[in-house]
């Protein structure tokens, strides 16, 4: 009896040992246990994105998931920018909204967040960078002085957060936007762990702009402030540096984490789709096919593989959100206006130039989020979108001059004294410079009707349809060289 005593003491003791000690109040279990998620914002952000993104995440804060408190968000960015008063207002929401306490965002930049997207990532509570993340830098929408002259005085109304032991303030963001803010890095002078980031304005906005000791300039008057991840990270601009989205995880402890996840394989071949030479190899099977299918009867293969290829060029950039329904617009007015000049009209007139026209301009606007470029980064996304459709163009030319030239190889006959035996038995020099009607459709050989006579004939290695008026150009032996006309 004596020993049951003892061990129910024992049980006792310790039960009420882990109700004192543990971290939770009580040993029941909670409503709620911790939960981390990913968000994502990517492509040029809009307001429609930006109140979905803040939508979102109000209602994983708000209820949850599966009884799970959400306490941890990561925000995966990667954005070139986009609509000023749409990035304001999102960080508006970060850093008012958002209670670091109850639920921290990480904001993670793998590859870009630049002009606007970069002070969404400043009003993060930290932020995570890879080493090739470009920070700041012209972006794909330009903004106007008085644009971010509002935008400063606006960012200047906010809380930042704090991280790392080091205070950002709002001077980061700004320096994002206006190219004339000089930021330095100060410490405290009671405490030279504390640190801070300030131009002069808000420097002379603290209770005691004296107690700050001015450090290093990590942003300098008059340049546009593009950084990599290693500088930001070595200006303390970012809490850490990863290389994998692996070891953002295991920075936070957050390996088991079922919805925080890399994106799959469909981003991954999304960014492949987006890469310059692979959309020149798209576009140039898709002109390719849709040749072919212009020069042989009836819809084929050539229509399926230039229909898959042109939809998946349009795919892929409306998920990025630089292609929108007025370029595809374009490309139907283009096709109609060449398609009127080819069949309809003789010739090549103002049909076939507007025609062309558009349809550069669809596919050229189709990779970018602007129309007419006003900065650096713009110039280089137009020069980088103009590019693909030259070297579309130029390949797809190149192309089919080598299936002509090789379909002619192919036809011409290599056997010589074949030829001289075929001479004796039919000669047909009296056709050249005769003008016939094809029988039946060339690909590349067939009959043609030519001066009274039923004559077997070859193309060039162009496809011509039954009843396409030719010409004799060359005699070969016995076979016939015609030509459209």
């Amino acid at each position: 009896m004596n020993r049951i005593r003892f061990f129910f003491c024992l049980c006792l003791i310790y039960f009420c040992g882990r109700i004192l000690f543990a971290d939770e109040p009580s040993t029941l279990p909670p409503i709620f246990s911790p939960a981390a998620i990913r968000v994502d914002m990517r492509g040029p952000i809009t307001f429609a994105k930006a109140n979905q993104t803040q939508r979102t995440i109000q209602h994983w804060i708000r209820d949850g998931i599966k009884n799970q408190r959400v306490n941890f968000i990561c925000l995966w960015i990667d954005s070139s920018g986009g609509d000023l008063a749409a990035c304001l207002q999102f960080a508006e929401f970060l850093t008012q909204k958002v209670n670091p306490a109850q639920t921290r965002i990480v904001a993670y930049i793998p590859y870009q967040a630049r002009s606007g997207a970069a002070v969404i990532a400043a009003a993060c509570h930290e932020i995570v960078v890879r080493p090739e993340t470009i920070l700041g830098g012209d972006g794909s929408t330009a903004y106007s002085d008085a644009e971010i002259k509002s935008a400063v005085t606006a960012l200047s109304q906010l809380p930042f957060p704090s991280s790392s032991g080091r205070k950002r303030s709002w001077s980061i963001a700004a320096a994002f936007l206006d190219k004339d803010l000089e930021v330095a890095e100060y410490a405290l002078k009671t405490d030279p762990n504390l640190k801070a980031f300030f131009c002069e304005k808000e420097l002379a906005e603290q209770p005691n702009s004296d107690v700050w000791i001015k450090g290093n300039v990590v942003k300098r008057s008059g340049q546009i402030w593009e950084i990599t991840g290693p500088k930001a990270a070595n200006d303390f601009l970012v809490s850490h540096l990863v290389r994998r989205f692996d070891e953002f995880r295991k920075l936070y402890r957050l390996e088991n984490e079922t919805q925080l996840t890399a994106p799959g394989l469909g981003n991954a071949l999304i960014r492949m789709l987006l890469s310059p030479w692979i959309s020149s190899l798209i576009l140039m099977i898709g002109f390719i096919a849709a040749w072919k299918e212009l020069h042989t009867p009836g819809l084929g293969i050539g229509a399926s593989v230039s229909l898959l290829c042109f939809v998946l060029f349009f795919w892929c950039r409306f998920v990025a959100g630089t292609a929108d329904w007025h370029e595809v617009l374009l490309i139907f007015i283009g096709v109609a206006l060449l398609a009127l000049e080819i069949f309809v009209i003789p010739g090549f007139g103002a049909a076939g130039v507007c025609g062309s026209f558009c349809l550069v301009a669809g596919f050229v606007l189709a990779s970018q989020a602007f129309i007419i470029p006003q900065n650096p980064y713009q110039i280089s996304q137009m020069t980088n979108s103009g590019l693909v459709f030259i070297i579309a163009g130029v390949g797809t030319i190149a192309a089919l001059t080598a299936s002509s030239r090789l379909l002619q190889e192919a036809n011409r006959p290599h056997d010589t004294a074949l030829i001289g035996e075929s001479e004796k038995l039919a000669d047909y020099a009296r056709l050249a410079g005769k003008t016939g009607v094809t029988i039946t459709p060339l690909a590349p050989s067939g009959l043609a009707a030519i001066d009274g006579e039923t004559v077997d004939v070859a193309s060039e290695g162009e496809m011509l349809d039954a009843g396409t008026a030719v010409q004799v150009v060359e005699i070969r032996g016995y076979r016939v060289i015609v030509r459209k006309t």
